[in-house]
């Protein structure tokens, strides 16, 4: 906002505030917003300023509160961002914003009650927000995506999926939301009684959407998981990787405004009511072919099906979580991972399959459920459960980090992918023409008014590595080295004094701990193993990757990642498909592309490596030898016109399922003698299936479906006479491939 040459949003402007001379000459009250921008905890209501006396010609105009341009953003559907509003402040894990700064956590939580019940017809209420992911089939205020006009099939979602544009996209989404919750804190802010008022405002300031941190630990009481370490089919693990309790509680404690006192209310990051009226029309619901008996229409949930949803999430969760750390530090730390093209997209291409978008539809099925059909495993309506926004602020928090280690990695200049506008997301508003948000506008976060402490705190690449590597590794294990304890800054938190949490009644209260699970089908008979740690000449470590249909923009690279891969299940084979290996040291990925939407929807591939009961799909995601998954987070060409373009053109796209974890156990039973490929690849052709299930549970013999290819692939580390580590290589190995299919015909 400028005044009279002023620019009211310049940093430096506001460090001398303090230093501009008081008169006579503008009898203006500054507004407290304008103030507040700045942090002041002073109210300085009936303050009187002048300007210099050259900037002063007869009568000033007067001065527009920087709130009002908010409000008129908010008005046209602009997303311009905090950062002109509050300046920038950190996104925090869920649980650190609850404990640390309650007063903003209890706005945050009242303003999104608020937009929940906005008219479905408001652009910036929740659910047109959220419909702009997927359904309903209708452009966002009238943003028309260029060529589609003709076509209805075509209107339904703006979301980029499989395309280089997948992390830039969900950027300026993110920021709609952070930007329209922020708003709606401050006008609450005004409510409350006058003694509070000011501390309300000041709370606002620090309001950044929260992320959910996968990988920081919740509880320490240990939990009892499926696993193959026991004869009765468990393992288990110190610290408890659960579902944040603030995500899974029915009812929170939120001071409300009239007495500023704490009142028991629904808690509106559980799950999202559809309107009664207004909402999403059934035969759009028909057309995810999805079970009404066990698929809500009516509000969002997570593992509909299930018996204990809570709890079988959170089994999953703490299940997949050693794997999948040392996927997420592969991707920011190896050297592989440094281009933006291998990185951001599920895409195929040179270099290893894995991807920030691969890990993110496998966080979209492991919340929603696998084969259990929740909405956030299903792209049309995912981002209507809140918990859809933490999901991707981790996911743009991990951006964040890959982009402060490798800065000057981007999509290639001048490309068409850098330039496009990311609809529907205007960063102006003109008469008959409007400006949009594109790639280059979204590359600096701190331009939508957050940062991450991940990013802030550190210097230099190596210095946000490394101290990236020293939240996560010691939850994850090697041949040789085996948990270790988290440090200080990801100890578990207390919350049981949190505001949110201090209930009147007990039998309310959220359950701080994660119940033991049962075995469902206990692995064959098994024989202790110990062996000595010795430094080998050659490790690997295995990870399962399976091609599957799910889309992906075509580009002459669509093919060069596949090109020495043997085709996996020509019909031959029923139920099988291979893992990758890789290094003890770090985590490797499996190859998995596909040709087309190869069921027209998401759905779930499940690998085992073991025994396990055939007869019963429910029961695979807690099978003790469920070595890993690959959740294909696609959408039917009838709601999705990104999805419907790539089927047409039979692109490729990529994902990866690391094993290494169940491997490691194996090796401690004694049944696996090391992680070396010449003893990990026949011992996955003697153990390796896989099956295939639809979003209601349906299972799929994979030998159908003809666009799914798998490929074995190992990221090796080997070491020399010394000792010393070499650079890591991906190899391929289709022999195991050739070997699981011939066996099974």
């Amino acid at each position: 906002m400028v005044y009279n040459g002023y620019d009211l949003t310049n940093e430096s402007f506001a460090k001398n505030f303090d230093k501009i001379n008081v008169t006579d000459h503008i009898s203006d009250e500054v507004p407290d917003t304008m103030v507040l921008l700045y942090g002041s905890t002073k109210p300085r209501t009936g303050r009187k300023m002048s300007w210099p006396a050259k900037h002063i010609r007869g009568s000033p105009p007067p001065i527009t509160s920087i709130m009002d341009a908010l409000k008129k953003a908010q008005q046209d559907g602009v997303v311009i961002g905090l950062a002109k509003v509050a300046n920038v402040a950190p996104r925090l894990d869920i649980d650190v914003l609850l404990l640390n700064e309650p007063d903003t956590f209890n706005l945050f939580l009242l303003a999104l009650i608020n937009i929940q019940k906005k008219d479905p017809k408001d652009i910036m209420g929740y659910y047109q927000i959220a419909g702009i992911h997927g359904l309903p089939k209708a452009f966002w205020d009238g943003v028309v995506v260029p060529n589609k006009e003709e076509d209805n099939r075509n209107m339904s979602g703006y979301c980029a999926h499989s395309v280089l544009t997948f992390p830039t996209w969900h950027r300026p989404y993110l920021a709609m939301m952070e930007q329209t919750i922020y708003y709606e804190m401050t006008l609450i802010a005004e409510t409350f009684p006058i003694q509070q008022k000011q501390k309300y405002r000041d709370a606002a300031q620090k309001f950044r959407f929260p992320y959910w941190d996968y990988y920081r630990p919740r509880g320490d009481k240990g939990v009892t998981l499926p696993g193959v370490k026991t004869d009765i089919g468990t393992t288990s693990f110190k610290y408890d990787f659960r579902i944040p309790n603030i995500l899974t509680t029915p009812k929170v404690m939120i001071r409300t405004t009239a007495k500023d006192a704490l009142e028991l209310l629904d808690n509106p990051l559980l799950l999202f009511d559809f309107p009664k009226s207004g909402s999403i029309p059934e035969a759009q619901w028909q057309a995810m072919s999805l079970d009404p008996t066990s698929f809500p229409r009516d509000q969002t949930k997570r593992y509909p099906r299930a018996s204990d949803p809570i709890n079988q999430l959170n089994v999953k969760l703490n299940s997949v979580r050693e794997a999948h750390t040392g996927y997420i530090l592969n991707m920011i730390s190896d050297a592989v991972y440094a281009e933006y093209d291998t990185f951001a997209t599920n895409r195929t291409g040179d270099g290893p399959s894995g991807s920030l978008e691969g890990i993110h539809g496998k966080y979209h099925g492991f919340i929603g459920g696998e084969g259990f059909g929740g909405h956030m495993s299903r792209v049309p309506v995912a981002a209507f459960d809140p918990v859809f926004w933490l999901h991707h602020c981790q996911i743009d928090r991990w951006l964040a980090v890959w982009q402060a280690i490798n800065p000057q990695k981007w999509l290639a200049p001048g490309s068409e992918e850098e330039k496009s506008d990311l609809l529907p997301f205007r960063s102006q508003k003109g008469q008959g023409k409007s400006s949009y948000w594109n790639s280059v506008a979204s590359r600096n976060w701190k331009d939508f008014g957050y940062t991450y402490p991940d990013v802030e705190d550190f210097k230099t690449p190596e210095q946000v590595k490394a101290a990236f590597r020293e939240k996560y590794v010691w939850s994850r294990r090697t041949v040789n080295q085996p948990f270790g304890e988290p440090p200080a800054n990801m100890k578990p938190l207390d919350l049981t004094h949190a505001q949110v949490f201090q209930f009147q009644s007990a039998s309310i209260a959220p359950t701080f701990a994660l119940h033991a699970q049962v075995a469902v089908h206990p692995p064959t008979a098994q024989k202790i193993f110990k062996s000595a740690a010795i430094q080998p000449a050659e490790v690997a470590s295995t990870l399962i990757s399976v091609p599957v249909a799910a889309g992906s923009a075509t580009t002459e690279k669509s093919t060069d990642k596949t090109k020495n891969a043997t085709p996996a299940n020509d019909g031959k084979s029923s139920s099988q498909a291979a893992p990758q290996i890789a290094s003890t040291n770090t985590n490797t990925e499996e190859l998995q592309t596909s040709r087309e939407l190869a069921l027209n929807g998401a759905f779930t591939i499940f690998y085992f490596i073991g025994d396990f009961d055939k007869n019963k799909p429910g029961s695979y995601d807690r099978a003790p030898t469920l070595a890993g998954s690959s959740h294909v987070f696609a959408a039917p060409v009838e709601l999705c016109d990104n999805c419907g373009q790539q089927e047409l053109h039979g692109v490729l796209v990529s994902n990866t399922s690391p094993v290494n974890p169940i491997l490691l156990d194996y090796i401690e039973i004694g049944e696996l003698e090391s992680l070396r490929p010449e003893h990990v690849k026949p011992f996955l052709v003697k153990n390796l299936e896989w099956r295939v299930l639809t979003v209601n549970g349906e299972s799929k013999d994979p030998g159908t479906i003809r666009s799914l290819e798998v490929n074995v692939s190992a990221k090796v580390t080997r070491f020399s006479p010394a000792g010393t580590p070499n650079a890591p290589t991906y190899e391929l190995y289709p022999e195991v491939i050739q070997a699981i299919t011939s066996n099974a015909s």
